[in-house]
């Protein structure tokens, strides 16, 4: 007869059962013997050779990979509708937003801009302002310390709301699991209903030689001291911002941009003006160049060398600090998304529908490791917190609608732009397109000498009959905070006329962007026209109308008169002026034969006894005007028609 030794160890979990072969009882086993054939069992149950049993994974129903600005909004919004969250996050709490992104440039933005106050002070009778100090070491360590502060705050949230959080790097196992390497040691896998990606981006740079002795825009973060003198490289925003504000603080900027204007995705009145803004303050801009090499020459100093892009010129420049901010990309290589067979598209963006789905059922994704197009802040908020409603808050068609989202740049001067620029909309539009667009000095200035006075400037893209605004663009003071409230009223559908329709306050820059066209109208009405010079006499209309690029046939006053004066040889000049005194000289040109065709022999008498304004002719740019309805519409049409203008 056999038996067997049972022993159960009772601290193992699972509990693990051994079982030990026995000889009879009729021939008793010597105690040591015993004790050896147990070791040994013991031995082979926890052999490195035998399979053990995998970790338990947990279960959830939403998985969240990405603490950041839309993680954590996906994530809350799950879990107050009683989901089962985990959340995962390798980094700090906040991601980009929080910790490189938005509120440690703010508040750098917020320091660049006291700094130009107290330049501007002077011109207002405050003396003692002539060379203020700006402790960077100090102002870092209280950024930092703000930052910190915010990102316990996300930590505290996510507690408050019962969602689980760990700290650590996951990949996918499969389309509902990933496994996660803890910050500590270890793994652990989750499994999940629904995964969201939210792994946010990072910025790169350029392969060249020295490029381990440049740094990103997130390194710009972490400078201890500001730099007497930086190059910086990228035309986009995040260039543009951080050109500003270094120049503003007191570095030397060499700004290298590939193209000839800042901006390049932006309006291009925002491109012209920020571009010519940035030059007049005293940024270095290198345009059409790019930087090939960069190398330490000590003392400090990095020498960068670039080259011209026309003439292949190559030239250097010695510097404290390199900086690139030459774009970003999606933070999913650790995630394994190929593996699975995530679409992506060919900048490795993760591409998901108006509903934030990819390609595999489950898994959805928001912010910036999105193919959508807008790597901002409030865009990530607001499509994940929609994924969450659909998800678990029984809103089944809850989506972000992309269009007409605001954006701003916090440059010197503030930028701000919804919807379509305006190639965007003549690309769509085609001939229904309306612009209206002004520039002015805004009141602030008016205390300062014409040199030292920033611009101002907005544009608005209108479409159809009615004048719909599908497009809107400012540069100047409050710009950031300005854009807001066009934002409300451009989602809701205004037109041009709602706009009109508007009381402002006075003093305030938008009071000049609300006249109707019967009055002085900034949109339509210049403050300065240039004149050309007689050497182009012999230019063809078309080439005079380049030459005077903003030009508006609009009257003053209603009771104003303007008066056309015409000769009757080839390419004399017709000049239509106005008494007031915001209006310089139009000048245009034309030929017997146009005048001829036309049939409007006694032109020169018609017009000279109109006002401009009855004219019918209520915006020339680039080339093309705006034609109203009117009893002198015919004669408008004629004018324009003489220097061969098409409507707009």
């Amino acid at each position: 007869m056999s038996s067997s030794f049972v022993f159960r160890l009772q601290s193992l979990t699972p509990s693990v059962v051994l079982a030990v072969p026995s000889r009879t009882f009729l021939s008793p086993i010597p105690r040591a013997t015993l004790a050896a054939s147990r070791l040994s069992a013991f031995s082979h149950q926890f052999s490195t050779t035998t399979p053990i049993m995998a970790p338990v994974p947990k279960e959830c129903d939403y998985l969240v990979l990405g603490i950041g600005s839309g993680g954590i909004a996906s994530a809350r919004r799950a879990a107050k509708y009683g989901a089962k969250v985990v959340a995962v996050e390798s980094n700090r709490m906040g991601g980009t937003c929080v910790n490189v992104g938005c509120v440690p440039k703010k508040v750098t933005w917020n320091a660049a801009a006291i700094a130009e106050t107290f330049k501007d002070a002077k011109a207002y009778g405050f003396h003692g302002f002539d060379a203020p100090q700006f402790d960077w070491p100090l102002f870092k360590k209280k950024r930092d310390a703000y930052v910190k502060r915010l990102n316990g705050i996300y930590e505290n949230n996510l507690n408050k709301d019962k969602i689980d959080h760990i700290k650590g790097r996951a990949k996918f196992v499969s389309k509902n699991e990933v496994e996660i390497a803890l910050e500590e040691g270890g793994t652990q896998r989750v499994k999940a209903k629904n995964i969201l990606i939210a792994t946010g981006g990072r910025p790169h740079v350029p392969d060249i030689p020295g490029k381990e002795l440049c740094i990103d825009s997130d390194g710009f973060f972490d400078l201890e001291t500001l730099p007497k003198s930086i190059a910086t490289s990228g035309a986009g925003y995040i260039g543009v911002e951080m050109s500003g504000m270094l120049h503003a603080l007191g570095s030397k900027v060499h700004f290298f941009i590939r193209g000839q204007k800042l901006l390049r995705s932006f309006d291009p009145m925002i491109q012209d003006t920020v571009t010519k803004e940035y030059e007049r303050q005293g940024v270095q801009l290198h345009k059409g160049s790019q930087i090939t090499k960069v190398e330490d020459i000590g003392n400090g100093l990095k020498r960068v060398t670039y080259r011209e892009t026309e003439s292949k010129k190559e030239s250097t420049v010695d510097v404290e600090v390199v900086l690139f901010a030459v774009g970003r990309s999606p933070e999913i290589e650790d995630l394994h998304v190929k593996d699975l067979g995530i679409k992506l598209n060919e900048k490795n963006h993760i591409v998901t529908d108006e509903y934030q789905n990819t390609s595999i059922p489950n898994i959805f994704a928001v912010g910036d490791v999105c193919d959508r197009g807008f790597e901002l802040t409030p865009v990530a908020i607001a499509s994940g917190r929609r994924l969450s409603d659909r998800l678990f808050g029984g809103k089944k068609d809850a989506h972000l609608e992309y269009s007409n989202i605001p954006s701003v740049v916090f440059a010197h001067p503030e930028i701000g732009s919804v919807g379509l620029t305006e190639p965007e909309a003549r690309e769509k539009y085609g001939d229904k397109v309306k612009i209206y667009k002004t520039e002015f000095t805004a009141m602030y200035y008016a205390m300062m000498e014409p040199e030292d006075k920033g611009p101002t400037a907005y544009k608005i893209v209108c479409v159809g009959e009615e004048e719909k605004v599908v497009g809107l663009h400012i540069l100047g003071t409050g710009s950031s905070e300005i854009l807001q409230g066009f934002g409300v009223a451009i989602k809701m559908g205004a037109t041009k006329q709602d706009f009109d329709n508007c009381v402002v306050r006075h003093g305030t820059a938008f009071l000049t962007r609300s006249k109707s066209p019967d009055q002085i109208h900034p949109l339509t009405l210049p403050l300065h026209i240039p004149i050309p010079d007689p050497m182009h006499i012999d230019q063809s209309p078309r080439a005079l109308a380049s030459i005077c690029p903003h030009i508006c046939l609009v009257d003053a006053f209603p009771q104003q008169k303007a008066y056309a004066f015409c000769g009757f040889s080839p390419r004399r000049w017709l000049g239509i002026s106005c008494t007031h005194k915001l209006i310089r000289t139009f000048c245009i040109g034309y030929s017997p034969r146009l005048r001829r065709r036309i049939g409007h022999d006694d032109l020169e008498n018609q017009a000279r006894q109109l006002p401009i304004r009855s004219l019918g002719i209520h915006n020339f740019e680039h080339g093309r005007f705006i034609l109203s309805s009117g009893r002198n519409r015919k004669i408008g049409a004629s004018l324009a028609a003489l220097v061969g203008l098409v409507p707009a």
